[in-house]
């Protein structure tokens, strides 16, 4: 198969953005895109509310998700256009002795407990970028001091002028890298959690009509077979 380069020619708006027509496509295949709205549906299924849950980690019924299902569900999110907002549905067979509720609030606690980790590291890169600022500044500071003082003391202009180079290479460094920490490095951190948690507008966990655990099948089928052995002795 010969893959044909991506349409980026034609687009299409969604409340006034313009997005790729091909892109929408897509992902039109996949998740439920309401253009009017902009609100995209993702659907999740799986047999086993475990299947996602780290067992290792928690406290009866509390869970965390697994690293591998977060790294799935923001992957997903990012695939769509920023444009629209995000529905989550979960379709899940077996609950695993769990219920609705405690989905949802296993949901709400991983929601805000990533949120408030990830505002102790926007803190600390915060500080990290002012530290770095206060010593490129001072060695701004001492560059100019160094060039005042050593004028007219008669020392080697070419070991002056490579020191001070050397100070100025280094104070730039560090305030380059405090830009960067600060203006760049916090805003990926913020894409990652705060905007990603805004973009999700509704989650709904919901359980197949027609499915029944296998122990609940098991139990149907016992109530079956004493139905039949009690019509047997009744007769």
């Amino acid at each position: 198969m010969k893959l044909e380069a991506p349409d980026k020619k034609n687009k299409l708006k969604v409340l006034g953005k313009k997005v790729f027509s091909q892109q929408n496509e897509i992902l039109g295949k996949y998740f439920i895109l309401d253009n009017d709205k902009g609100v995209a549906t993702i659907e999740f299924h799986y047999d086993h509310f475990e299947d996602f849950l780290d067992q290792n980690l928690g406290n009866g019924k509390a869970r965390f998700f697994t690293t591998d299902f977060k790294e799935k569900l923001r992957g997903i999110v990012q695939l769509i256009p920023l444009v629209y907002d995000v529905n989550i549905i979960f379709n899940i067979k077996d609950y695993d002795g769990y219920t609705i509720e405690d989905a949802n609030q296993i949901l709400e606690d991983n929601m805000n407990i990533h949120y408030f980790n990830n505002r102790i590291g926007l803190q600390k890169k915060k500080r990290s970028a002012i530290a770095l600022l206060i010593i490129g500044i001072l060695f701004l500071i001492s560059n100019i001091l160094f060039n005042y003082f050593i004028e007219g003391t008669g020392t080697n202009k070419l070991l002056i002028n490579v020191f001070s180079e050397i100070m100025d290479i280094a104070a730039w460094v560090f305030v380059w890298e405090s830009v960067s920490i600060y203006f760049i490095d916090r805003a990926e951190m913020a894409v990652k959690t705060e905007k990603f948690r805004a973009r999700i507008k509704e989650v709904v966990f919901k359980k197949p009509k027609d499915y029944l655990p296998v122990n609940n099948i098991k139990a149907l089928e016992e109530d079956i077979k004493d139905s039949k052995s009690k019509e047997k002795e009744e007769k």
